[in-house]
């Protein structure tokens, strides 16, 4: 099944690669060849062209209009340009011509080549040819598509080593997952059977992918996995106002604003407050819960270096019990639960889940949840979650 999967999409690749010439979807031949040099690469992108024929959900991006991005060219020249403005841009660029990343210490993209970089993976994880959907994981998809987008990316952007293929790929299987669960929001409507929305294959989706995509989620798997993300999206109760613009660019304008690293706590208020400067209720109150706990530690210090770890430490005291449970239910949905669940594992498992979602633990695990967990985890355990 695996390998017809396969040459399936081999062969989709490669008819689109022979109708580049007519096609507006960007293309390219596939490169799984760890030992492709660069230059190969860029050659190969240069086949590709402007997206028209990809599904009509487009990758936003916040981008500053009065930085310049940098793009050197084949003879190592750099020139400085403001006219890049959307992602979408990058399938224009000269052949030859690439945008240079900058990262800061974790490895994460900043400044305006940050967000065109970031918005142009979002374009790509959209795009059949180069990622897949009708696998069921990321983690499972071939490694010679993963491949190939690196190659990709790396003849449109200048990346300053090895090490921020971990954040392309990391972005990447991020918004592949998004993607899918747009389409799955946008489309499996409640009375539709899984005959019906497998028939149903959205403009620029390759069908076979849909037909793979749409047997999962009609899965007695993938349907308690989306009950598990459900649960633990329901206990975050503080949401980013960032929009597209990452952390790490976020956290660049705050160190070139301040001259500083941001606490913890700083970090929090500049990712959650409203364009008014003001924050929603939930981030208000672990604010304040925060500011408590300082004064009653001894409050604030002359030093900036002390009063930021000291907010660090009352910080992570009161946000990390929030999100040790948050925590648990991720890795319950990731661990896959050892393949099927028994009927009886699955009933004990959603009374689990609706006392959860009821109850919200206020931030600490009641006697009684505790008891459902550890009756749900042995059952877990002596079952072995027959196949």
């Amino acid at each position: 099944m695996v390998r017809l999967k396969r040459s399936r999409d081999d062969k989709i690749r490669s008819n689109e690669v022979q109708n580049s010439c007519n096609d507006s979807a960007p293309i390219s031949q596939s490169r799984s060849s760890n030992t492709m040099s660069e230059s190969n690469s860029t050659q190969a992108a240069s086949h590709l062209e402007s997206s028209q024929n990809q599904p009509h959900i487009q990758e936003t991006i916040e981008v500053e209009s009065t930085d310049i991005l940098e793009i050197i060219d084949t003879e190592g020249r750099i020139k400085r340009k403001r006219g890049i403005q959307h992602a979408k841009d990058v399938w224009n660029l000269p052949m030859g011509e690439r945008i240079v990343i900058k990262c800061n210490r974790f490895g994460q993209p900043l400044k305006k080549g940050g967000g065109i970089l970031s918005g142009w993976l979002g374009l790509v994880a959209r795009m059949g040819n180069w990622c897949p959907i009708g696998y069921k994981r990321w983690k499972i998809v071939p490694s010679r598509y993963k491949i190939d987008v690196l190659n990709l990316t790396r003849s449109k952007f200048v990346l300053p080593n090895s090490d921020i293929d971990k954040w392309v790929l990391k972005s990447l299987s991020r918004k592949w997952k998004n993607f899918r669960f747009e389409l799955k929001a946008k489309y499996m409507l409640e009375d539709l059977t899984e005959q019906q929305l497998a028939s149903n294959v959205p403009h620029g989706i390759v069908p076979h992918q849909w037909v793979d995509l749409v047997r999962y989620w009609f899965s007695e798997k993938c349907q308690l996995y989306s009950q598990v993300g459900k649960t633990s999206r329901s206990l975050h109760t503080t949401h980013h106002t960032t929009d597209s613009m990452s952390f790490g660019r976020k956290r660049d304008e705050f160190e070139i604003e301040h001259g500083r690293e941001p606490s913890r706590l700083e970090f929090f208020i500049e990712t959650h407050k409203r364009k008014d400067g003001t924050l929603d209720k939930p981030s208000q109150t672990i604010v304040d819960n925060v500011g408590k706990k300082i004064v009653e530690k001894g409050g604030t210090s002359e030093s900036s270096e002390a009063t930021s770890e000291l907010q660090d430490e009352v910080y992570t005291d009161i946000l990390g019990k929030d999100r040790k449970l948050v925590a648990f239910l991720t890795l319950l949905s990731v661990r896959k639960l050892n393949n099927i669940m028994t009927l009886t594992s699955v009933r004990k498992f959603k009374e689990f889940l609706m006392l959860l979602s009821v109850r919200k633990l206020n931030n600490i695990m009641t006697l009684t949840s505790i008891r459902k967990l550890k009756e749900f985890l042995t059952l877990l355990s002596v079952r072995k979650l027959q196949t």
